[in-house]
């Protein structure tokens, strides 16, 4: 399998001498590569959002927009590929809270043949 992709040489793992290339890092200083979090409750032109509509109108898509960039991706329109999904509210079984549940883990179990 690794000469199908071209893969001639597997990178070594860490090394337990911190001075090598490779060597563990044990520096908390180093250790949190983003040290600075953006602020939940600013938007990005920089107020601060004190009110629902605010939330809902103008920080959430941001935060959904941002989620979509870096880090989740999203499904592309048309994709034949992506299982229908439909979201519903049910009861949980240990309290008064609702849960949304999701009929795509159903479809999965199903298989695909």
């Amino acid at each position: 399998m690794l000469g199908q992709l071209g893969i001639n040489k597997l990178r070594p793992g860490r090394n337990g001498d911190a001075t090598a290339p490779n060597g563990a890092n044990y520096d908390d200083a180093k250790a949190n590569p983003y040290p600075v979090l953006p602020e939940i409750l600013a938007a990005t032109a920089g107020e601060n959002v004190i009110t629902t509509e605010q939330w809902n109108e103008t920080r959430r898509p941001e935060l959904v927009r941002l989620l979509e960039t870096h880090l989740d991706g999203r499904i592309p329109e048309g994709c034949q590929f992506a299982p229908e999904t439909a979201w519903h509210q049910v009861a949980r079984p240990w309290g008064s809270g609702r849960l949304l549940q999701s009929n795509a883990n159903r479809q999965s179990r199903q298989g695909l043949g």
